[in-house]
């Protein structure tokens, strides 16, 4: 920031943590929010299913209270005062 002009810049940063009852909802939040794997690389064709499952038994395991699904977000606020 400092070198587009801008004095005493500052960051913040918000906590939110939303529940999902599966990862099918996960996956469609994520996709409202237009966050896609934009990397060239990346693999072109579908995702097998048994990807999801394995994905939504980690989830379960590790982030689950009252069989749902915890997910945080981080929201970062960045400010900064023009020269």
């Amino acid at each position: 920031m400092q070198r587009a002009g801008f004095n005493d810049p500052v960051a913040d940063v918000e906590k939110i943590i939303y529940s999902y009852k599966n990862i099918i909802e996960i996956i469609y939040d994520v996709r409202r929010l237009s966050e896609k794997n934009i990397l060239s690389t990346r693999k072109k064709s579908f995702t097998p299913k048994s990807i999801f499952k394995e994905a939504e038994k980690y989830l379960y395991s590790k982030h689950s209270k009252n069989s749902e699904i915890k997910i945080p977000y981080n929201i970062v606020f960045v400010s900064g005062w023009k020269k």
